[in-house]
């Protein structure tokens, strides 16, 4: 039985994280493992709202709430753990989800397109993600999700999700959940492949069966309050670590370590909220479900 459990940490994330969560339980997945880091705003608060409405509308989605207490970067095994403990709750697909992206499949649930992956043998599947832009337009909204309505015309990047099989001897989630390094699974060719140079991985690629939109920036405090976090989480690792200077943080930890804060502040008007024109981007709200 096709089995999906999504995993996810959160920081100072209270002003989404309650409809991440329950969008994900309207799609049917069948857990939801979320770890909280240090949140100082009212991330936990709005977790456990999500999860006693969740447990309240009978869904058949477990839901399990954690809080992680380390303060370095280390995405990359916290979440290989946390998809360690879906599998051992039974999960055959993980889906390592950030707290601002609304995964979604067109015209059905996720719970469902999982089923037709499983039923191709597909092992990854990488999901296109497409930007959400902060405009001064934005309607009032319930959260962010529902206000930021522009989206960017092309996708930007991709995360993985994947089928975690007990066989498997070898699962790594990569910084960011955009790859996955594993060993010990099965390469059929039942569906077109692309090998990528982490191995053998089965990933489709083309019309997306699962898509991804994503909200990086969602007001002002949101913006410096993710910079500064961030640059807490890295400078606690060695200096020698690739991620000590910030890697794709790197200008925003360059001009918040020469001018601080304010620096930060004209950064996010300058860079971040679009004002005046619209330019290319699309009106298209996220499709976000409710229970």
């Amino acid at each position: 039985m096709t089995n999906p459990w999504a995993v996810g940490m959160a920081r100072d994330e209270g002003d989404i994280i309650y409809h991440t969560m329950i969008h994900l339980a309207a799609n049917n997945v069948k857990g939801i493992i979320v770890a909280d880091n240090l949140s100082k705003d009212s991330t936990w608060e709005q977790m456990c709202r999500a999860k006693e409405e969740i447990e309240s509308r009978g869904c058949d989605t477990e839901v399990i709430l954690l809080k992680d207490n380390i303060t370095s970067y280390t995405q990359s095994e916290k979440m290989t753990a946390l998809a360690k403990q879906a599998r051992e709750r039974g999960a055959d697909w993980i889906i390592p989800f950030d707290i601002d992206e609304i995964w979604y499949s067109p015209n059905q649930t996720l719970f469902q397109a999982f089923e037709k992956l499983n039923s191709e043998n597909v092992d990854v599947y990488k999901a296109l993600y497409t930007n959400h832009s902060l405009t001064e337009f934005d309607p009032t909204g319930k959260s962010p999700f529902h206000s930021m309505q522009h989206k960017w015309t092309l996708p930007t990047n991709h995360k993985s999700c994947f089928r975690y099989r007990a066989s498997d001897s070898f699962v790594r989630i990569s910084n960011g959940n955009h790859f996955v390094q594993h060993n010990g699974w099965d390469i059929g060719t039942r569906v077109n492949v692309y090998v990528d140079d982490y191995g053998d991985d089965k990933i489709v690629f083309g019309p997306q069966i699962i898509s991804i939109r994503h909200f990086q920036w969602r007001s002002l405090d949101h913006f410096i309050k993710k910079v500064t976090n961030a640059y807490e989480a890295c400078k606690a690792l060695p200096s020698n670590h690739d991620l000590y200077k910030g890697a794709a943080w790197s200008q925003e930890f360059e001009e918040y370590e020469t001018n601080g804060v304010e620096g930060l502040e004209k950064m996010f008007y300058k860079n971040v909220l679009v004002q005046g024109d619209l330019g290319n981007l699309i009106h298209d709200p996220a499709p976000i479900m409710e229970l």
